[in-house]
């Protein structure tokens, strides 16, 4: 039986961008909120680690390592975000060649390296330690 190419992810796709946000929420410690008028971003607690575009849904940003942000930047489709890619944050474009399941790893991973920045107190109670 021939293995399945998984398909590019991408938000604009019918249920992409509501499979993240959900994704999202499922996460320990999230919240939501709309900044700016023009972003749905979740944090951990007040953290920021990923923000969706209200103007164009096809498209999101979110932060990573220093070494997703150099593969991930390499790849069609994934830019590094305007304003904010000197703190470690890249853009998916609409044209980004990735997959659903690698996106939620790295936004997990995402809410991870937020997570661990929080002091020990509040680690402790979201139950993250």
């Amino acid at each position: 039986m021939a293995k399945r190419t998984p398909r590019p992810a991408s938000p604009e796709r019918p249920g992409g961008r509501a499979r993240l946000t959900e994704h999202c929420r499922t996460l320990v410690g999230t919240t939501e909120d709309v900044k700016w008028g023009a972003a749905l971003v979740f944090s951990v607690v007040t953290k920021m680690y990923v923000m969706f575009d209200l103007e164009d849904q096809r498209q999101f940003s979110f932060q990573c390592d220093e070494d997703d942000f150099d593969r991930l930047t390499e790849m069609e489709g994934i830019i590094p975000a305007p304003y904010a890619a000197r703190m470690g944050w890249v853009k998916v474009l609409p044209d980004a060649k990735i997959t659903m399941p690698e996106l939620r790893r790295l936004l997990t991973k995402a809410h991870g390296l937020i997570a661990q920045k929080l002091p020990k107190k509040t680690q402790r109670e979201l139950g993250l330690l």
